[in-house]
């Protein structure tokens, strides 16, 4: 006859054993045989039992010891999951874990892990994650990370990650980076990163970077970015840039940009040479070393500055409201000022030099020529006071000096005529003195012999006689007088015109004469005086560029750099250079609760100092 019986080992610890820890034992014990001693069989089957429980025993030891360091909750939850230290709590969590101290929270979270101090939490969380200390929370977040110490907050933030030390926050934050130190916070910001310590904060910032140390902040800015130190700041600023150091702040300010080290501020400003500088609304630097400062202001070429709103520089400098320099090197300074021809300048509002190597000076003041200089234009001249009486050959002559050689010619022209003309009038007069004197003495003769020999023939007849003779002398003298002086005036008059032609064209000489030297004087005076004319405006435009240049290396040397946190403070040391000019800078600003303070002075290699003082608010 034979019966069996069972023993469980580890009821007690029942609880705190998994699914392979239960052991059973059977016994078999038969009926004695004939001619075997019962005490032998009994001691036989004893000795086995306790063999089993023996057994039994260190394998309930072993389970609970390992069972101890590893914490599970739920269905499924730890399966297949190697190491120490792990916790699992939810549908399925942390299976498959190979590593220890890893922590999973979530349906499906942490699965496929391999690492350790690993921490998801969230559905289907930290999946397929293969290194140490990374961090993620929220659906699907943190999936497929290769690396250490990465985070990852939001639904499908962080995911796709190969690298370390790697930060996103926010829906679909930080996703598809390759690099390390990378940050992302907002919306789908930071994803397809391939680089290091690249920043984008805002909706959709900073997607597509390709570099290393590039900064994005704002929704849609710094987009597909391919280079180094670049910063961009305002919705949608600094989008499509290659190249390294550019800065663009405001609304799209700072687009398509392809160069290095450019400054753009201001909504859609752009700077697309390097070195260049657009600031201002619209404002636009298109070649290397432009400035365009002002809404709507353009540098068009390398070197042109343009400085005013809508102000215009075509390798030239334009400074004012609406000025335009358009010739190659030309100048135009004031409002609407325009130098179009080439080595032109044009200062004073609505000035215009339109020619070659032409200058005009004054409001409203047009050239007419090349190469010459206008201080007005046709119905609006304009006299030039307090000049000195020039003294070289090409120096400008003065009014006096004009006033003064005319005085001299005229005066010497006049005697030389006065002279001619009394020496033949008084010819004339004295000729025909005589010619009537001799006339007037042979008719008195005449008349007197008439009348004695009448007188003496007739005293009867004396009356009528006399009357008669004295009629008939009279008559004959009277033509007499007639023909003489007719004949002397005629004269006179023929000897005075040849004179008077003589005098007259011999004054004309000498007024040709003298009105050409005055002319070659005065030519010769105001050719001097357009050289140093010329000469004082070129030396005053080097000054306005030397002080625009320096100007411009002590803004650059105003670099701010702002506190961290509410209640510091901060020091920025900086060095700007520009067109030759070098300025130094230094900036102070300090951080409270919502709110900046800062100020800064630059001093550059001129003799003016650079003040800012600003405050922002934070809300």
């Amino acid at each position: 006859m034979e019966w069996e019986f069972h023993s469980s080992a580890a009821l007690a610890k029942k609880e705190t054993m998994t699914t392979n820890s239960a052991f059973m034992s059977t016994a078999t014990l038969r009926a004695q045989a004939p001619g075997e001693p019962i005490g032998s069989i009994l001691r036989t089957q004893l000795m086995r039992a306790g063999l089993v429980a023996l057994t039994a025993g260190v394998m309930v030891s072993y389970a609970t010891s390992a069972m101890a360091q590893s914490s599970y909750s739920g269905t499924g939850a730890g399966e297949f999951s190697t190491g120490n230290d792990n916790s699992g709590f939810g549908h399925n969590a942390g299976r498959y874990i190979n590593g220890d101290s890893n922590s999973a929270s979530g349906t499906n979270a942490g699965q496929y892990t391999n690492g350790n101090s690993n921490s998801a939490s969230g559905t289907n969380a930290g999946q397929y994650t293969n290194g140490d200390s990374n961090s993620v929370s929220g659906t699907n977040a943190g999936q497929y990370t290769y690396g250490n110490s990465n985070s990852a907050s939001g639904s499908f933030a962080g995911q796709y990650t190969n690298g370390n030390s790697n930060s996103a926050s926010g829906s679909f934050a930080g996703r598809f980076v390759t690099g390390d130190g990378n940050t992302a916070n907002g919306y789908s910001a930071g994803q397809f990163v391939s680089g290091s310590v690249n920043s984008a904060s805002g909706s959709n910032a900073g997607q597509g970077v390709m570099g290393y140390r590039n900064s994005a902040s704002g929704s849609f800015a710094g987009g597909d970015v391919e280079g180094n130190d670049n910063t961009a700041s305002g919705t949608s600023a600094g989008q499509n840039v290659t190249g390294n150091r550019n800065t663009s702040v405001g609304f799209q300010a700072g687009q398509n940009v392809m160069a290095s080290d450019t400054v753009n501020v201001g909504s859609n400003a752009q700077a697309q040479g390097n070195s260049a500088i657009a600031i201002g609304n619209g404002a636009t630097a298109q070649s290397s070393d432009g400035i365009a400062m002002g809404r709507g202001a353009q540098a068009v070429q390398s070197n042109s500055i343009a400085i005013g709103a809508g102000a215009v520089a075509n390798s030239s400098v334009a400074l004012g409201v609406g000025s335009q320099a358009l010739g190659t090197n030309s100048t135009a300074l004031g409002d609407n000022a325009s130098a179009t021809g080439n080595f032109g300048v044009a200062v004073g509002n609505n000035a215009s030099a339109s020619h070659t190597n032409s200058v005009a000076i004054g409001n409203g003041s047009t050239t007419s020529a090349a190469n010459s200089v206008s201080f007005g234009s046709v119905g609006s001249e304009r006299t030039i006071t307090n000049v000195a009486a020039g003294t070289g050959a090409t120096d400008v002559t003065n009014v006096q000096q004009v006033q003064q050689g005319d005085a001299a010619t005229l005066s010497s022209a006049n005697t030389h005529a006065n002279a001619g003309d009394a020496a033949t009038l008084s010819s004339a007069n004295a000729a025909a003195t005589a010619g009537d004197t001799a006339t007037l003495s042979s008719a008195n003769a005449h008349a007197n012999a008439g009348d004695t020999a009448t007188l003496s023939s007739a005293n009867a007849h004396a009356d009528a006689g006399d009357a008669a003779v004295v009629g008939t002398a009279n008559a004959h003298a009277d033509a007499g007088d007639a023909a003489t002086l007719s004949s002397a005036n005629a004269h006179a008059d023929a000897g005075d015109a040849r004179t008077l032609r003589k005098a007259n064209a011999h004054a004309d000489a000498g007024d040709v004469r003298t009105l050409s030297a005055a002319q070659s004087y005065t030519d010769q005076r105001a050719s001097e005086t357009l050289n140093s004319a010329n000469q004082f405006t070129t030396k005053e435009v080097a000054t306005l560029r030397k002080q625009a240049f320096a100007g411009i290396a002590q803004a650059a040397a105003l670099t701010p750099l702002l506190p961290s946190a509410a209640g510091k403070s901060t020091v920025n040391v900086g060095v700007g250079s520009y067109g030759g000019e070098t300025a130094l800078g230094m900036t102070f600003a300090h951080r409270l609760e919502s709110m900046v303070f800062s100020g800064g002075v630059g001093v550059g290699s001129g003799s003016k100092s650079l003040i800012k003082v600003g405050a922002g608010f934070e809300f």
